[in-house]
């Protein structure tokens, strides 16, 4: 398989697993749904290493890991880098986040890895839609979207406060309660892909 097959494979487990639609990604991202459609099906193009780093970071995956050359989804690290820059300055704020949270090595011990994963996607998510509820969904289409942000951070805080502080949400429920079971189970997904491919093409 060639690389924009196994990213085009890879990708859209992810996606599926998620249960994200082409329209959910694209607006995270930030470009248009036909253009993850052509990574995907067509596989006429191919994400630039900007957006293929932004997927990564999005889903907390390796890129070697999307791109083929690896079976190994998660690194400490790479996970650490995310959480400590993105999910913890957006998080700690609103709601006490617990000291097994914060430190990094506690962390590991207490949260899976796919855990983390989960909860660093949900924030990323959580962010799009406290933005789109206050700017409207085609935000980003805005050559000037970068400048109402800004402009509008309190009302955007706001909205993404009212979403996270809900007991229900799925990040307060990952950080507090389930910390070894992911919501989406991106690993178990994986795997049984890999029983799949192997059982269609047996070695002789």
């Amino acid at each position: 398989m060639s690389i924009k097959d196994i990213f085009a494979e890879r990708f859209s487990l992810v996606r599926n697993t998620y249960h994200h639609t082409y329209k959910d990604i694209s607006n995270v991202l930030g470009i248009n749904a036909n253009t993850i459609t052509e990574w995907v099906k067509s596989k006429r193009n191919f994400p630039d290493p900007v957006k293929l780093s932004l997927i990564a970071d999005i889903y907390g995956l390796k890129i070697d890991w999307l791109l083929g050359r690896t079976n190994q989804l998660y690194d400490h690290d790479i996970l650490c880098r995310i959480e400590n820059s993105f999910t913890i300055n957006f998080l700690n704020p609103l709601f006490k986040l617990p000291t097994e949270y914060l430190d990094n090595e506690l962390r590991k011990n207490h949260y899976s890895a796919g855990i983390r994963a989960n909860i660093i996607s949900n924030t990323f998510t959580t962010q799009y839609t406290a933005v789109s509820k206050v700017l409207g969904q085609n935000f980003y289409k805005n050559p000037d979207y970068p400048t109402l942000i800004t402009d509008n951070s309190i009302a955007i805080q706001n909205a993404f406060s009212d979403l996270l502080l809900d007991h229900d949400n799925l990040v307060y429920r990952l950080i507090f309660f389930q910390k070894r079971e992911p919501a989406f189970d991106l690993e178990y997904a994986f795997k049984q892909l890999l029983i799949q491919k192997s059982n269609n093409h047996p070695e002789s």
